[in-house]
């Protein structure tokens, strides 16, 4: 034929610049979405999905730094449908032709990936749609994020009452980070609950402090999974890893939004609209902070922004009578553990070049060195301070048990041996470190040394580490088993049903309120259920009747629910007798938690120690 430059014309010729294969068995991921790249459907084409089914890839670098993305189940390549603004993104055998190439884009978090023929970038349109190619712009759906963990990254949900509270250490409220679309944006801001019990997002945009109702097109974050909080002042480069949350139209031009978060150190006197954090015991209320304490709050930062980098957020240019500015230029941005992330450098991606296809634990841990040095410092649970210090003359065990042990999975700390020895009072029998320790009082049900007429023990774990017996101390010289203590560090409450309390309010040490955690598969409850009504009654005041029985308890969160129902043994109170009983509880497959139909009369059901895998 004719020679007419077109591309099946085009030959190159085989030499050490051959472009180069990478079994890297990546995931493709878009962090604002919380979605990934699926394997083709039946049509060839390319759906965004739970990151837990998503697709994996393999891929081939040419002379030019152009990428071909190859599916490692299918072995085939992905393209563009055809060359229209918002074709479907789909799989086609490979070929050489420059449909199948894509200029990968620089971006923190990840790239904007454009086709080498169409000049178009991949959008991730949200979780069960098909994605597509179009012009290319500045936002969070067309960031995409390679990761080797596809778990990796935010989970959201547009359930109105669940939300992580992922606050600076050291600060008061229970808060936690939201998303809210407002005109041609979509930003963050800081989620809590009003004083009618109402979860409301409370952010900052166009200069001035705003708030909406958290559901609808309106998410709240449930887990954090494989990230960071890393230290920013403004002027600085965005890290490498930030992870993109949302878009802003900044001056009619659309970028990419971050999530950051700030400690105040100075009470707020401010309208009731605004912001300021009122509140104890798990209540928090937006009006004037009155006690002082210092408290978190999240919000959103661009890249390159007009004014400046700063972490905009409610009341961020508000003062109080101290003449006290919130800071908004010293802040935290999160980012995604290098660990969990496949970041190519694009400067040098030629085939052989000293920075191709390396993954960053290896090349590219310099920002993270600090952190991610601190990080690992906590997981290695091989150190006699990290697996804490006994207490009151309880020893570690050193038979073929072996003393208390810490392991950690992201944040769920699982623990294990045996103590032994100990005094007759009720004291302290393990100290674990302070940032290991959970969010509040917890109660587990554990195994020791006992007459056959004594009921099996119960440990409390404080939030300063104790390890206390919830009864009289009747095990001193034998031994407590801590097998079976699973919890989080970071975790998410759960919503109850209108007649039961979160947390334990009136008996003794105010156990936690019920939560959930995730990490990757994993899954860990905790804390305690009780009756609404129970300090007005008396201690023995309500019991549920016989119409009650199966009744809801509580409600997971999206992407907590597990795979198929399940059955737990767990402890709970009794009407009329204040010990401690093995009672059963189901969790179903949309995620509601109810109490197994043949018990009755219960008023107080403990969660801790629940975890399954989904």
């Amino acid at each position: 034929a004719s020679c007419t430059g077109s591309a099946n014309q085009v030959y190159r010729v085989a030499d050490k610049t051959t472009p180069e294969y990478y079994a890297s068995n990546i995931a493709l991921k878009n962090d604002s979405e919380s979605a990934c790249f699926s394997d083709p459907d039946a049509n060839g084409k390319i759906t965004m999905i739970d990151c837990a089914k998503g697709a994996k890839y393999n891929y081939v670098i040419d002379i030019r730094g152009y990428i071909k993305f190859i599916n490692t189940k299918t072995g085939e390549c992905i393209q563009p449908e055809n060359y229209q603004n918002g074709a479907h993104l789909i799989e086609k055998p490979c070929t050489q032709l420059d449909y199948q190439w894509w200029s990968p884009i620089a971006a923190p978090g990840g790239w904007r990936i454009q086709n080498a023929q169409t000049k178009t970038c991949t959008r991730a349109p949200g979780l069960g749609n098909i994605a597509v190619t179009e012009t290319c712009q500045d936002w969070a759906q067309s960031v995409i994020t390679p990761v080797v963990d596809p778990y990796s990254g935010v989970t959201y949900t547009t359930d109105t009452n669940g939300f992580l509270n992922p606050v600076i250490p050291g600060t008061t409220a229970n808060v936690g980070i939201c998303t809210v679309q407002v005109k041609n944006t979509q930003v963050i801001g800081t989620v809590g609950l009003d004083q009618n019990g109402d979860s409301k997002c409370h952010f900052n945009y166009n200069g001035g402090d705003q708030e909406q109702p958290v559901g609808g097109k309106n998410y709240t974050v449930t887990v954090l999974d494989g990230t960071l909080w890393q230290a920013y002042k403004v002027g600085d480069k965005l890290p490498e890893y930030a992870i993109p949350a949302g878009f802003v139209d900044d001056t009619g031009k659309i970028k990419t939004v971050y999530v950051c978060r700030i400690k105040s150190n100075k009470k707020l006197n401010l309208s009731q609209s605004n912001t300021g954090l009122l509140g104890a015991s798990g209540s928090i209320y937006w009006g004037e902070q009155t006690n002082g304490s210092s408290y978190t709050k999240f919000g959103w930062v661009t890249d390159q922004q007009t004014n400046g980098n700063y972490c905009n957020s409610q009341a961020m240019n508000q003062s109080d009578n101290d003449n006290y500015q919130p800071s908004a230029k010293e802040f935290e941005i999160l980012v995604r553990r290098a660990d969990k992330a496949y970041l190519l450098q694009l400067s040098d991606l030629k085939p052989g070049g000293t920075n191709a296809g390396k993954n960053p634990v290896l090349q590219s841990l310099a920002s993270q060195k600090g952190l991610y040095e601190n990080e690992k410092k906590v997981t290695d649970s091989s150190g006699s301070n990290q697996n804490g210090i006994s207490q009151n003359n309880w020893k570690p065990d050193t038979g073929q048990y072996g003393g208390p042990a810490v392991l950690l999975l992201g944040d769920i700390v699982t623990l294990k041996g045996r103590v032994v020895g100990g005094n007759r009072n009720r004291s302290a029998i393990w100290k674990l470190p302070e940032h290991l320790a959970p969010e509040d009082t917890l109660l587990f049900s554990v195994n020791a040394e006992r007459s056959s007429s004594q009921e099996r023990p119960h440990l409390e774990i404080h939030s300063d580490g104790t390890i206390i017996p919830s009864e009289n101390n009747y095990l001193y010289n034998k031994w407590i088993d801590l097998s079976g203590i699973h919890y989080s560090t970071s975790s998410t409450q759960l919503r109850v049903a209108d007649k039961w309390n979160e947390g334990d309010r009136g008996f003794g040490d105010d156990y936690g309120m019920p939560t959930a955690a995730k990490v990757g598969k994993n899954i860990v409850l905790n804390g305690v259920i009780a009756v609404q009504d129970r300090d007005s009654g008396g201690l023995f005041g309500f019991q549920i009747s016989n119409n009650d029985r199966g009744s809801n308890l509580a409600f997971l969160p999206d992407g907590f629910f597990p795979p198929k129902q399940l059955q737990f043994n767990v402890s709970v109170m009794m009407h009329g007798n204040s010990d401690l009983v093995p009672g059963v509880i189901n969790i179903s497959t949309n995620g509601v938690i109810s109490i197994e139909g043949n018990s009755q009369s219960i008023f107080f059901i403990n969660l801790s120690g629940i975890t399954y895998e989904q």
